[in-house]
């Protein structure tokens, strides 16, 4: 008899949905100390995309077109937003896939 056969179905959805909440999280984390020390800019956007990533020169400042970049663990599928978001910025878009952590 496992952990899961003592807990209810939703308990068990719920503790899905938790877990896959936190890697989502550590995932965009791990993203933003990456690109600090690439030296690029990320901005959070909440509205179809994860971030933007800026390129910035010695100085700090921005330079050029920011990207559109989407955070994914595992086999997470993209939002009908965000593949509206993606059509929409056709080059200027990418998702990046992360393997699980733990």
């Amino acid at each position: 008899m496992g952990l899961f056969d003592l807990m209810s179905d939703k308990d068990v959805k719920r503790s899905r949905l938790k877990a896959n909440k936190d890697r989502g999280r550590f995932a965009e984390g791990w993203f933003e100390m990456t690109s600090f020390a690439r030296g690029t800019k990320v901005k959070r956007k909440p509205h179809g995309q994860d971030y933007i990533e800026y390129n910035s020169d010695v100085l700090g400042n921005t330079r050029g077109k920011g990207t559109h970049v989407e955070i994914k663990t595992g086999r997470a599928k993209l939002s009908k937003l965000q593949k509206k978001t993606q059509k929409k910025h056709k080059g200027n878009y990418k998702v990046l896939r992360t393997n699980d952590f733990w």
